[in-house]
């Protein structure tokens, strides 16, 4: 009741009125609420303050780390780009030697073929020898 009537008081007060209102002029209570307010407003500036600064730490620490994974992802890039290359050298080269060994194959199927053609010739001609000889 009392705050109510200084309350009351003050807003009459031609004082008031002039825009002279001081924090000497509240009751001790009032002031009390006041320094707490005050204390708790600098608590507050001082929590943002510190969170802004750490936000900015992070972000920071966060950039880095992305542009690290750039240039990582940039080299992994080029490295994948010459593997890539090797792979396609590497199955050029298995496509001509497997080529080269299908030709050399039908090559020596053919060498078979002939050299079997041969022996059967020659066999054929030792048998006509062997009966020439035997007519001898």
């Amino acid at each position: 009741m009392r705050q109510s009537v200084r309350v009351k008081a003050t807003l009459e007060s031609p004082e008031i009125c002039q825009g002279d209102a001081r924090i000497a002029d509240l009751c001790p209570e009032d002031r009390e609420k006041v320094a707490k307010l005050v204390r708790r407003i600098v608590e507050v500036g001082t929590l943002q303050e510190e969170g802004e600064k750490e936000f900015q730490r992070q972000r920071e620490v966060l950039e880095a780390e992305v542009q690290e994974l750039r240039t990582q992802v940039k080299h992994d890039t080029g490295e994948i780009e010459e593997i890539s290359e090797a792979l396609r050298s590497a199955t050029r080269k298995v496509k001509m030697f497997q080529e080269r060994v299908l030709v050399l194959e039908e090559s020596t199927d053919a060498e078979m073929r002939s050299r079997l053609d041969a022996e059967q010739t020659l066999d054929l001609l030792k048998l006509e020898l062997d009966k020439l000889r035997a007519l001898s």
